[in-house]
């Protein structure tokens, strides 16, 4: 006995979303049950690659002698790493969590709970003034500047 073929009674839907200006995109699934009449959707967005949060200040202002604290956010970091790099001179100054400058002012922070990156700089100087960028080991390299701004200690009378 030969069992004619019929079609599924559900069709599927893939929609996928490009960010102005990014290679990034996030994508969602759904679903439309012909027999039932009903709407199925995947609530939670896929990302395809990292991308910065860009809610974040990338502004920091300090007095001299005071810590500084550079934090990107990164969501959808999956296998990929983040560097802490000065611009003036493209030292490395972090990857990840592990610290790779001498100057022990520096150092990189991270909780596992949040999508958080912190470059915390002890004792800042004027000439630690200048750009410094969080990067994404993306092909090609991701990368967001921060600004830090040291400015001189307050005269007290």
């Amino acid at each position: 006995m030969h069992r004619k073929y019929s079609p599924p009674n559900l069709v599927s839907f893939l929609s996928i979303y490009h960010l102005s200006g990014s290679t990034s995109a996030w994508y969602e699934t759904s679903s439309w049950s012909t027999s039932t009449r009903r709407y199925y959707s995947n609530p939670e967005r896929q990302w395809t690659e990292p991308y910065f949060d860009l809610s974040v200040s990338r502004n920091v202002t300090v007095r001299e002698g005071e810590t500084a604290f550079l934090t990107c956010r990164v969501e959808n970091l999956a296998k990929y790493s983040i560097s802490w790099v000065r611009h003036h001179d493209l030292h490395i100054l972090a990857i990840n969590a592990d610290t790779f400058t001498s100057d022990e002012r520096f150092q990189a922070l991270h909780n596992d709970q949040t999508e958080e990156w912190t470059l915390k700089i002890r004792g800042t100087r004027r000439k630690d003034t200048g750009i410094y960028e969080c990067q994404i080991s993306t092909m090609p390299v991701k990368s967001l500047q921060l600004y830090l701004i040291v400015l001189g200690r307050l005269n007290r009378a």
